[in-house]
């Protein structure tokens, strides 16, 4: 299935934007490649904002908004407390320059996790206007799948 729903479609732009950006950043990328996120939730996450790719019904979008979630609870409660715990002496090797800009990457990575959390809030918002309005009488899916209420979980986090 793909998304003609232009708000969903525009929503995942939005995500995938947020994240090249985000994984742009050398000082990101080096903890984000040295993290123990699963090989599963990197293949989600390309899923997710790949615009060509469809999915293979609504679970699997939620299943793919689930990962998406879990990546950013890993950032939040592990490489960012890993980041703060080497920026000490990870400061002091630094070039004056590159010591400026790994200190707005701190400085900003709460930002961008809150950034994340609300684009990722309104695509599961959206995404399930989608299946109200397609599976009607009650049938959506994600009132049968026990994971989206994790997803609501985590994004309060």
């Amino acid at each position: 299935m793909t998304f003609t729903d232009t708000a969903v479609r525009e929503i995942i732009e939005k995500l995938q934007d947020h994240y090249h950006t985000f994984y742009g950043n050398q000082f990101i990328r080096y903890y984000l490649l040295d993290s123990r996120i699963p090989r599963s939730i990197w293949l989600d996450i390309e899923t997710l904002l790949d615009s060509e790719r469809e999915f293979d019904g609504l679970k699997d979008v939620y299943e793919r908004i689930l990962s998406f979630t879990s990546f950013v609870s890993d950032i939040k409660n592990t490489i960012l407390p890993k980041m703060m715990e080497d920026s000490r002496s990870r400061l002091q090797k630094m070039s004056p320059d590159s010591r400026i800009l790994f200190k707005m990457t701190l400085s900003n990575l709460n930002e961008n996790i809150r950034i994340f959390k609300e684009i990722i809030g309104e695509l599961l918002s959206n995404v399930k206007r989608v299946d109200a309005a397609t599976h009607t009488e009650g049938k959506a899916v994600y009132a049968r799948l026990s994971y989206v209420s994790e997803i609501d979980e985590k994004l309060r986090l």
